[in-house]
């Protein structure tokens, strides 16, 4: 089967995600000709508007058993009244609707994960932690991570279409990463698409390295309808 044009580059450094936990940020900075070391460059920056209420009610600046120093947590407005029954359409105007600030400290840290977890983990608000294990669809752009026979097995799906974050570095709540079960979807390069499956919601890490706060395995990848 023939790969559509771009797949070999794109596919290439997205690839590095899954064997390079923390190469995915490099990635991101790269679709806009950044560095880590650009001075324009924060790490994970916080979201141009706030688009929905939320919570932090689980919020806290300690952890049993833990000597860290507190880390300041941004303030968020009391949640809306949000309602989700299995399978309901939620989209980044939720999932990334809340300041989150990863510094460094929490982006990388070999020696004490769990803490860095907790600290990450308490600027999600409450009513998007309980999204986690619940069966949810979800609209973004589709960008390769693996591939298998001429089809897509993983990708994150994206707040913002590739090499176009409009001025600023997506954020770790701006994507999810996805899992296809086999044998794959067909890479959906232009239009946007909708991933049916389930939503788990909290801090991953790999050998030290935050990787993902959303992921998801699927059922079923389509283009969005009516797009």
């Amino acid at each position: 089967m023939k790969i559509k044009s771009g797949l070999f580059w794109i596919g290439a450094w997205l690839a590095l995600a899954a064997k390079s936990p923390a190469s995915i940020h490099g990635i991101l900075l790269a679709q806009q000709g950044l560095s880590p070391d650009s001075p324009n460059v924060r790490a994970y920056a916080r979201p141009p508007a706030q688009l929905i209420s939320s919570t932090n009610d689980a919020a806290t600046n300690t952890v049993a058993g833990v000597s860290n120093a507190p880390v300041a947590l941004p303030k968020i407005p009391p949640p809306a009244s949000l309602t989700f029954t299995n399978g309901a359409l939620v989209g980044f105007d939720v999932l990334a609707g809340y300041d989150i600030t990863i510094t460094e400290e929490l982006d990388n840290n070999t020696t004490n994960g769990a803490w860095a977890d907790a600290r990450v983990n308490a600027m999600i608000p409450a009513n998007i932690r309980a999204l986690d294990h619940r069966a949810m669809a979800v609209d973004g752009f589709m960008i390769p991570s693996q591939m298998e026979n001429g089809k897509v097995m993983e990708f994150l799906l994206s707040r913002n279409p590739p090499a176009c974050c409009y001025g600023g570095v997506p954020q770790i709540h701006e994507w999810i990463k996805v899992r296809v079960k086999p044998p794959g979807v067909e890479w959906e390069e232009y239009n946007t698409v909708r991933a049916h499956g389930v939503l788990r919601v909290g801090a991953e890490r790999v050998d030290g390295s935050l990787t993902s706060i959303y992921r998801m395995d699927v059922d079923k990848v389509e283009v969005t309808p009516g797009h």
